[in-house]
């Protein structure tokens, strides 16, 4: 097992459990927690052995540092190894978190380049987005009129094309979008469920039976996961 500040063995609640003396032999070390009625103050007890060693706070290495009394050079000892945990602990967090934003990039690239890809295979995938942006920059205008008090005079002119018309007229594109709504979830197995449909209505494969079974999915694992809980 790793030791910190050299003798020190840290528990999972980032405190020290253990002491390796040269020998070898383990001296097990306790905390005993203190807190104050309103849960702001939080001080800890220590015992190394049968010793009491005295109060300690972890959050601040300086209390300890520099004073010349045994236990509280004793107590820089351990507040040091507990540091160099919590440092260390830090440091792994911001690697796997960088490792999923790296992840979660990628994935995004290539929906974008399927979806630039399908654009120009589907029929009608860019006149429904043409569509639904116009719709979008419509009530944007009226919001900003409603917000700047103007609403009463209405220079804003709404596009004559109809969404709904689009999907009617090009089905296999409004299911690729609907399809890529799911890929955008912020839920993986909504996003995987998406981006499998997009792929198969872009092979060519009937999109009412894909779209049916994207949906069918997503369905038995909510309902799946509610149940669970």
């Amino acid at each position: 097992m790793k030791k910190y500040n050299k003798d020190y063995t840290i528990g999972s609640n980032g405190l020290v459990t253990s002491e390796t003396m040269r020998g070898g032999e383990e001296i097990r070390i306790r905390f005993k927690q203190w807190s104050s009625p309103d849960g702001r103050v939080v001080r800890w007890y220590v015992s190394r052995g049968k010793d009491d060693i005295g109060w300690v706070d972890v959050s601040n290495i300086d209390n300890y540092q520099g004073r010349t009394s045994t236990h509280n050079s004793y107590l820089y000892s351990i507040v040091k190894a507990m540091h160099e945990y919590e440092a260390e602990q830090l440091a792994t967090a911001v690697e796997e978190t960088e490792e999923i934003v790296e992840v979660a990039t990628e994935t995004i690239e290539e929906i974008v380049e399927a979806t630039a890809t399908a654009t120009c295979v589907i029929e009608g995938v860019k006149e429904i987005e043409a569509a639904m942006d116009a719709v979008d920059r419509y009530f944007d205008a009226v919001e900003r009129a409603q917000d700047d008090e103007n609403g009463c005079c209405f220079p804003i002119s709404r596009s004559k094309v109809s969404v709904k018309g689009l999907k009617e007229k090009y089905p296999r594109a409004a299911a690729y979008l609907h399809a890529q709504d799911y890929s955008l979830s912020a839920h993986y197995m909504q996003t995987t469920t998406g981006r499998t449909a997009m792929a198969k209505i872009k092979a060519g494969e009937d999109y009412t039976a894909v779209i049916a079974a994207m949906e069918a999915e997503w369905k038995a694992y909510t309902s799946e996961a509610m149940w669970a809980n």
